[in-house]
């Protein structure tokens, strides 16, 4: 992950219209790699604005991270933007993302024409709230072909789980797997999804 200007010697790699997945991943012991920063990120976005990656890119993943800050989404996000034909997107980040980088994303998602997602997985141990949530849920009330939904390590509340319910009622929503591992759901939280998951006859 610290690409630096190196990733232009891939040359003709990136730009083959036979690249499906880009996938960047905290290679473990390396401690110093474990950080997306604001160059890393302009330099990852650089990577997906690549002329014959608008059509052909299918997924996108970043796992394992420490630290991106929501400045660092904020331009990754930019360059997905180009991306309405992904099917699977994942970030797994712990730490930084924050309200301001779930905006950023929901804008993205809720921007895209005609788009192809199929599974989103977000997790971020530091959480998005629900503010953040709000921007999330209209993005995705875009992508109606989601058919796999992961939302872990987050911050919300009973009135983002009311969100996710509204959502998730709607008729073009037709979930088939959903993780909300380690959400800080409560009783009140849980009482609101069943009402919606009564909806979700796919799941």
């Amino acid at each position: 992950t610290d690409l630096g200007e190196g990733f232009l010697s891939l040359g003709s790699m990136l730009k083959s219209d036979t690249l499906v997945t880009l996938a960047f991943k905290h290679p473990y012991g390396f401690n110093n790699f474990d950080t997306i920063g604001l160059d890393c990120a302009r330099n990852i976005a650089k990577m997906l604005d690549q002329p014959n990656q608008h059509n052909h890119i299918k997924t996108a993943t970043f796992a394992d991270f420490e630290f991106v800050s929501s400045d660092a989404v904020a331009e990754i996000s930019k360059a997905l933007s180009a991306h309405p034909q992904l099917e699977k997107l994942g970030l797994d980040w712990s730490t930084g993302v924050g309200r301001q980088g779930s905006v950023a994303l929901g804008n993205v998602l809720e921007g895209w024409k005609n788009p192809n997602l199929r599974d989103l997985s977000l997790w971020y141990q530091d959480g998005f709230d629900d503010e953040g949530l709000h921007a999330l849920v209209a993005g995705m009330r875009n992508c109606c072909n989601i058919t796999s939904l992961r939302l872990g390590w987050n911050s919300i509340t009973t009135n983002g789980c009311r969100l996710l319910s509204t959502l998730f009622q709607s008729d073009n929503f037709c979930l088939k797997k959903l993780n909300l591992n380690y959400a800080n759901i409560d009783g009140y939280c849980a009482a609101d999804l069943a009402t919606a998951l009564e909806n979700l006859c796919s799941l």
